[in-house]
């Protein structure tokens, strides 16, 4: 980008955002929603109970008060806590799940209704081969010659027999404030980041030495589910997964992504097979008004009653890996336009950033890779290069 030569000019963030669509709801009925299970790893397990309401309200009200025990057919039972407004939660040392058990919700309301579920089978897991990514183009209106990026696919080992499941991921990446703070002006005075830290993080209580590299985690909300029942081998392979683009920065220094596998029941399997159909790239536990797809909590009273979400009961895999930058083009905004200013009457202090031609003030925002949304050190399963 073209910028006036002057000793000083100035910086202009660009944001981008992108605006929901919801998808309407046509009940007028308050409908039970459940949102949780339970897996062979260690507990705490969590439920999340919520009521959906008319569309022009408030789409989710958690659901409290209500008393709501996870059972296994031997007759074992734990009692959950409410921990928040609508969450419950098994205790650290309580109920956990085993391969081959059968587990079962029940929710008994502050209003006398109860529902309960079927007992579900633990199956037991089908092991992860395989986590990778392969350099691609995606063609859109925007980008009509293709939008580069990392397409991910896994491969499974070979299940024993039918296998059910589905995937759920979760993106950690590292990235890179927009700029790097170069010095600092404060009425009439500049402080320069190499000589004189000291001063800059007493004017601004920060040191922004640390705060040019952060790590941010995210769940990535899309579903993703598979079946063996109708391969001559019972072997996934070559799933794919989810597109990540090299429009934001998730790409720019190191990507990891833990792949979670779970084997469910083939009646969970066609509950989440069913939101897949409906949503290709919002996960149903993210968005505000559940999808009218019928759950497996049945009222015991009123069977016919409409509830929405699925008590799960898996087995879980799981793999964790990291890529390095794809040599692509990057097509994130951290652009800037140039202008004559007066840092004078600038609101004080004023962040500065070295160029080619000079230095230029930039909103402080961009010197803060944590205004971005991560933070400024490592989780402790990372792994560089």
């Amino acid at each position: 980008m073209k910028i006036s030569r002057l000793i000083i000019v100035s910086v202009l963030l660009l944001v981008g955002c992108k605006e929901e669509f919801l998808l309407s709801f046509s009940s007028d009925q308050k409908t039970l929603v459940i949102e949780g299970g339970i897996t062979d790893k260690p507990g705490p397990y969590f439920i999340r109970l919520s009521t959906t309401l008319p569309v022009n309200q408030p789409l989710r009200v958690p659901y409290e008060d209500c008393i709501v025990i996870i059972s296994d057919k031997s007759g074992y039972s734990e009692t959950l806590t409410e921990a928040e407004p609508g969450v419950y939660k098994t205790s650290e040392d309580g109920i956990r799940g085993n391969i081959g058990t059968e587990y079962s919700i029940s929710v008994k309301t502050p209003e006398g209704n109860e529902y309960q579920t079927a007992f579900q089978e633990m199956r037991a897991p089908i092991e992860i081969d395989s986590v990778y990514a392969e350099l691609t183009e995606q063609q859109n209106l925007d980008y009509p010659f293709g939008l580069p990026g990392y397409q991910f696919y896994t491969d499974t080992k070979t299940a024993s027999g039918d296998t059910y499941i589905l995937w759920n991921m979760t993106e950690s990446y590292q990235y890179d404030a927009d700029y790097k703070l170069y010095a600092l002006y404060y009425y009439g005075d500049i402080f320069y980041t190499n000589q004189n830290a000291a001063d800059i993080a007493a004017i601004t209580g920060l040191n922004y030495d640390t705060l040019y590299t952060c790590w941010k985690t995210d769940a990535v909300k899309n579903i993703y589910t598979a079946k063996t029942d109708n391969l001559t081998v019972p072997k996934i392979q070559r799933q794919p997964l989810h597109f990540v683009s090299t429009e934001t920065k998730k790409l720019t220094v190191r990507y990891g992504l833990l792949l979670q596998q779970y084997s469910i029941s083939k009646e969970a399997y066609y509950f989440w097979k069913g939101i897949q159909d409906q949503i290709s790239d919002e996960s149903f536990l993210y968005t505000k008004q559940p999808y009218n797809v019928a759950g497996n909590l049945k009222n015991t009273k009123d069977p016919g009653e409409l509830t929405l979400g699925f008590f799960t009961v898996a087995s879980v895999a799981e793999k964790r890996v990291f890529f390095d930058r794809p040599n692509a083009t990057f097509y994130y905004e951290t652009g800037y336009t140039a202008e004559p200013i007066d840092l004078n009457k600038k609101p004080q202090p004023v962040y500065l950033i070295s160029t080619e031609q000079g230095m230029a003030f930039v909103h402080k925002d961009c010197v803060d890779c944590r205004t971005e949304g991560g933070v400024p050190y490592k989780p402790d399963f990372w792994i560089d290069l």
